[in-house]
């Protein structure tokens, strides 16, 4: 167990979430600002979605994607791990 300590209010926090949001609030102001408030308002706390709205942070503005190659798989002609040298594939 761990020893009382004036900044952790547990027994506070468990009791009422609003003090947990005031924390985040506090803590991430930029985004959380009047958590409480904005809480129950509809839209009240959308951070966008990238993916929903087709924007993709790649040097081609595109999803890029690849497989996942077992670390344990190698080419045996070349003796080299296979997912050395896997394309990228740009969905288009």
């Amino acid at each position: 167990m761990l020893p009382a300590h004036p900044k952790w209010r547990w027994d506070e926090w468990t009791a009422d979430y609003c003090l947990v949001c005031e924390l985040i609030a506090e803590t991430c102001a930029q985004e959380f600002h009047d958590f409480n408030a904005r809480m129950f308002e509809a839209g009240g706390f959308y951070r966008g979605n990238p993916a929903h709205e087709r924007t993709w942070k790649t040097a081609s503005g595109k999803t890029e994607m690849n497989a996942l190659i077992p670390l344990w798989y190698h080419d045996e002609a070349s003796n080299t791990p296979a997912s050395k040298g896997v394309p990228v594939h740009i969905c288009r």
